[in-house]
């Protein structure tokens, strides 16, 4: 009997504590709000706006029409090397679902100290802009914090330039370096072809020795940009008959073989003790014009390969990636809480991968307003149609935000 008294009077303080409330009463009945059931989660409208300022370096590779540069701002050089930033974000709550948006506009220049003997700095200049929606779902709510899920697209436009500082010494010492083999080469053939005095060169053994230089001198140009780390496969070269280079090159040729001519009539007088003035002053003037020829062509080996480097190259991509994530909040005090976000993406669709992540400190100055500061890393790998942004961008936010 007191156990069924018991059952029933338990029962009528239960039916009894909210009509109290609803009425102004303050029973004293210990209650516990760890977990929010979902009939207590607030159903009214709630509109967060954050604006906020994220002072992000950027650390990787950009490549624009296949000229790459790489990048690495370091936390102390931000202010030196951030041109702008301006961003907001929104939040539009209603009981568990609530709509979130993000907003960045970032301009971000940096210098990468080029390796290689041809390039003494690429100078990169990026304007990034981002745009974030998402449906997110709270999967829980306790007193002291809340986990929410979400899933949306990140809009990504990217505006970038690069510019390259030619390195004139090494390009000169790299000319120098092609034009002693070319040198080596044209001397050797023509040595071997031209063996007697009253033998004319033929126009076609000519033209077989300068092709061939050409072709070397060619080669080595190509494999020296191509090999450089900067610089794309793609650079087309001046191979034509016309050009300054292969001018060069059959100058050279001509020069050679006038000397290997004259040396052979000097040699061949020498053996019968008699060498004339002429033929002597005619060898001299043709190792003169060789000289000149071989300067030349280094000077026009050197011109070319300045000429195939631009000095600077631009281009723009867009793209869009599909996100997914979870964000948090935990309260340690009324004023003082953490918050944390972190998402994945891409998957192929935009970039190939793409990943966030946030961590940070608040106070909630009222039931109005709260101020954040944190950390904020964004990682892109995307390559598309000669653009590559493959790169993390990542600083300290500090967000002020505003609840309605």
């Amino acid at each position: 009997m007191t156990s069924l008294k018991s059952i029933v009077l338990s029962s009528a303080l239960l039916a009894i504590c909210p009509l109290a409330s609803l009425c102004g009463g303050t029973p004293e009945v210990a209650s516990s709000k760890e977990v929010i059931p979902s009939s207590n989660i607030k159903s009214a409208w709630e509109i967060t706006i954050r604006p906020y300022g994220w002072l992000a370096g950027m650390e990787g590779t950009t490549g624009i029409r296949g000229y790459t540069a790489e990048t690495d701002v370091a936390f102390e050089d931000i202010l030196n090397n951030l041109d702008m930033t301006a961003a907001l974000q929104m939040e539009v709550k209603h009981g568990r679902w609530m709509l979130l948006l993000d907003g960045m506009y970032l301009e971000l220049s940096a210098g990468d100290d080029a390796p290689g003997r041809l390039l003494s700095n690429a100078n990169i200049e990026l304007t990034q802009i981002m745009a974030e929606a998402a449906i997110g779902y709270r999967l829980w709510e306790g007193e002291r914090g809340y986990l929410d899920l979400y899933a949306g697209a990140r809009y990504m436009r990217l505006d970038g330039d690069i510019g390259f500082e030619v390195d004139s010494a090494g390009v000169r010492s790299l000319s120098q370096d092609i034009s002693e083999k070319a040198v080596t080469q044209i001397t050797s053939a023509v040595r071997s072809t031209v063996s007697e005095v009253a033998v004319e060169v033929k126009s076609q053994a000519r033209q077989k020795i300068t092709a061939a230089a050409e072709t070397l001198v060619n080669q080595k140009i190509s494999q020296a940009l191509e090999n450089h780390p900067n610089l794309p496969k793609a650079i087309d070269f001046i191979r034509n008959s016309s050009g300054p280079v292969s001018e060069s090159v059959r100058d050279l040729v001509a020069a050679r073989i006038a000397e290997q001519q004259a040396d052979l009539a000097v040699i061949q007088e020498a053996a019968s003790a008699k060498v004339s003035a002429a033929k002597a002053r005619a060898l001299e003037k043709a190792r003169r014009a060789v000289t000149r020829a071989e300067k030349k062509l280094a000077q026009r080996i050197e011109q070319q390969i300045e000429d195939s480097i631009p000095e600077s190259v631009s281009g723009s991509a867009d793209w869009v990636d599909p996100i997914v994530g979870f964000r948090g909040q935990f309260h340690f005090t009324d004023r003082l809480f953490a918050v944390g976000r972190a998402d994945v993406g891409g998957f192929g669709v935009g970039s190939d991968l793409a990943w966030q992540a946030y961590a940070g400190l608040g106070w909630q100055a009222s039931s109005h307003v709260s101020l954040e500061m944190g950390y904020r890393c964004l990682d892109m790998d995307y390559t598309s149609g000669g653009f590559t942004f493959d790169t993390m961008t990542s600083g300290v936010i500090v967000s002020l935000a505003f609840k309605f």
